[in-house]
């Protein structure tokens, strides 16, 4: 206590110096001054798991076809890419799903422009496959549940930073079906 006042009171006697001298070489024992103290800190963070999904083109158009035509092979080409995720993701995919679906069954189809949505062709009649080349009746019926195409987009690394998967659509009129222009939305999702 005295010697409080005597610090804060700017008088620094021989016996308050040594007291203090004393103080830093006490803490002196416990602290090295000239030499280099160190610490380790244990850090960790979480990166989590992403997947993007971008598509090469978002409008498909069919040839036109007559009745019980289809287009032969899968040729109308979607390339699905991701350049912003860390994962590999499972491609899936329905349609007929937005302002094609059907109000009066509750399934998604293709309806037709001009008749004011009362001409549909059900959304199976169009397939997908990871070929150009497969015939129409082997391509894979997309349907209005999402569903895993069995297809993989690899996730993307610093030396491949843009990983990509071409998907292609092709299409079956059935017989008797009504002339007009049809449309219908497919949806490509990723899940990781």
């Amino acid at each position: 206590m005295n010697m409080k006042r005597m610090i804060l009171g700017g008088v620094l006697t021989a016996a308050t110096f040594a007291f203090l001298m004393g103080a830093v070489l006490d803490l002196g024992s416990l602290v090295s001054f000239g030499g280099t103290l160190t610490g380790n800190v244990v850090a960790n963070a979480n990166v989590l798991s992403t997947c993007y999904i971008g598509l090469s083109n978002t409008v498909v158009t069919f040839t036109p076809l007559s009745p019980t035509q289809n287009t032969l092979t899968t040729s109308n080409a979607i390339t699905v890419f991701d350049n912003g995720g860390n994962a590999a993701s499972t491609i899936m995919i329905s349609g007929g799903t937005g302002n094609a679906l059907n109000s009066q069954t509750g399934t998604g189809n293709w309806i037709g422009v001009s008749s004011n949505n009362a001409n549909t062709i059900y959304i199976t009649n169009t397939v997908y496959s990871n070929s150009a080349a497969t015939n129409y009746w082997a391509g894979s019926a997309i349907t209005p549940s999402l569903s895993s195409t069995g297809y993989t987009l690899t996730a993307p690394t610093i030396q491949t930073p843009n990983t990509v998967f071409t998907i292609y659509l092709g299409m079956g009129i059935p017989p008797a079906q009504h002339p007009d222009t049809y449309t219908t939305n497919i949806v490509l999702e990723t899940s990781c």
